[in-house]
C-alpha cells in the first residue's frame, strides 16, 4: 500500500493508493466526493491532492513545486490546472477536521496499534463551505464502475493492486 516510484517510458511516475468517499453537506445537502490517499507514512502522500467536480468527478495528482510553496493557495493552482486539462470546474477537497479516533492514554505502542481507530474526516462542502460528512467509502474502481470519473493529472497512476 502507498506510493511507490516507478519508471515508465524513462519518466518517473508516482503510484498512488486510496479510496473515494461520498459526502453530503449537513447545511445545504449538496452531495460531493472526496479522495483520501493512503500510504505507509505521511511522506508517501506528501504533496498529493484531490479536487472534485460535483459528486461524479475527481482529479488526483501532485502539487508542483510552485504550488507547494503557496501552501493552501497551491490547491487553487492545482484546481486551475485540472479544470484546464479536463474541461470542467474543479474545487479543492479540503478536510475541515477529524472527529473521533481516540486511543487509550499511556498504552504501549503495541496496544495502541491494536485498538487505535482513526478519526472520521469532515470535509468542507463544495457549495457552501459547511460540514460535509462521509456517507460511504468505496474503492476508486467501484466509483468508476458506478459512473464516476477519476482523472489523473501529471505523472501519477494507481498502484497495480488497486
Amino acid at each position: 500500500m502507498g506510493k511507490l516510484t516507478a519508471f515508465i517510458a524513462g519518466k518517473p511516475r508516482m503510484l498512488i493508493d486510496g479510496y473515494v468517499q461520498r459526502t453530503r453537506c449537513v447545511a445545504c445537502s449538496t452531495p460531493s466526493v472526496a479522495f483520501t490517499f493512503v500510504g505507509d507514512t505521511d511522506m508517501t502522500t506528501f504533496g498529493l491532492v484531490a479536487a472534485a467536480s460535483g459528486d461524479r468527478q475527481l482529479a488526483l495528482g501532485a502539487l508542483t513545486s510552485e504550488e507547494l510553496q503557496l501552501g493552501e493557495r497551491g490547491l487553487d493552482g492545482f484546481c486551475s490546472r485540472a479544470s484546464a486539462s479536463f474541461g470542467v470546474k474543479f474545487r479543492p477537497v479540503r478536510v475541515k477536521r477529524y472527529e473521533g479516533g481516540l486511543a487509550p492514554a499511556g498504552a504501549s505502542f503495541a496496544e495502541f496499534q491494536r485498538v487505535f481507530k482513526p478519526g472520521d474526516a469532515v470535509f468542507a462542502c463544495q457549495s457552501c463551505g459547511g460540514d460535509a460528512v462521509v456517507q460511504n467509502r468505496e474503492a476508486a474502481d467501484e466509483f468508476q464502475e458506478a459512473g464516476g470519473i477519476v482523472n489523473l493529472l501529471g505523472d501519477v497512476a494507481f498502484t497495480a493492486d488497486h
